[in-house]
């Protein structure tokens, strides 16, 4: 029951995001809208808005849960929009049969990702403590506490990777943790590393060869310090800066978008 619950709410999250993110972009009139620029956009948008919902004291279970569901419905209406799949770089590319190294490590990347949600929750060489107390007591006082006496809080002074630990912890679910960056982050940062290969026509099984290194590296990811999920913020970038500078007829929102992504990704805490 409580693995369903956790589940339940981890898609939610992650369908959320990709709302939040499909719908901002499609407001700032962002035409090409892959899945590795809006679930990260998504993310950075649920972010900014933690951000004020924190200034406001606003940080409970309801509000989160009101924030995700908001997304959810968001990406049920752009599902019923779009009427095509943005998966490449250029949607309207012919999509043929993967290569067997593509299947191979979408086979490897989708068997990390299960693994991230369903192993204990253990950390070597960190402040665990830190982590957990931290998001607990953003919940409980609604906004986000300092706290002079540890060296982990300074570290992460601006509040991005907190709240994102109180955003999980409103499934029950201490293993929810590791959800944001360790699946989340990692199926987004595969998701663009394809996409910007797709864009500068790289084979596909030469993508699929990189993409292998993807579950290979989270054999070495020790804590919970942010990694994929910025690793995918700045591919993020990328894909929207490509896109502004070859369409010139677009306006300026492939570069408020960037803004958006990037003063997300510099609140979160990576090495």
């Amino acid at each position: 029951m409580h693995l369903l619950r956790l589940s339940l709410w981890e898609l939610g999250v992650a369908v959320g995001a990709f709302g939040w993110g499909a719908a901002g972009l499609r407001l700032l009139g962002v035409r090409r809208r892959p899945l590795a620029l809006a679930g990260s956009f998504g993310v950075a948008v649920l972010i900014a808005l933690g951000g004020w919902m924190n200034l406001a004291h606003l940080l409970s279970p309801a509000a989160l849960s009101g924030l995700v569901g908001i997304g959810v419905l968001l990406a049920a209406y752009s599902g019923s929009r779009s009427g095509e799949r943005e998966l490449g770089a250029n949607a309207t590319e012919p999509w043929d049969l993967p290569s067997v190294v593509v299947v191979g490590a979408a086979v490897l990347i989708l068997g990390t990702l299960l693994l991230g949600t369903l192993r204990p929750v253990v950390w070597s060489l960190d402040d665990a403590q830190a982590y957990i107390a931290f998001a607990e007591k953003a919940l409980q006082n609604h906004s986000l506490q300092s706290d002079p006496f540890s060296e982990r809080r300074v570290s992460t002074g601006l509040g991005g990777q907190i709240f994102l630990d109180s955003l999980m912890l409103v499934g029950g679910d201490l293993r929810g943790l590791k959800f944001i960056d360790e699946t989340l982050g990692q199926f987004l940062y595969a998701a663009g590393l394809w996409t910007v290969g797709r864009m500068w026509k790289v084979p596909r099984w030469a993508v699929g060869l990189g993409l292998i290194g993807i579950p290979i590296a989270t054999l070495m990811q020790v804590n919970l310090t942010i990694v994929y999920l910025t690793s995918a913020a700045c591919v993020a970038i990328l894909i929207a800066l490509s896109d502004s500078s070859a369409s010139r007829e677009d306006g300026p929102g492939n570069l408020i978008a960037v803004g958006i992504l990037a003063g997300a990704t510099l609140t979160t805490k990576s090495t």
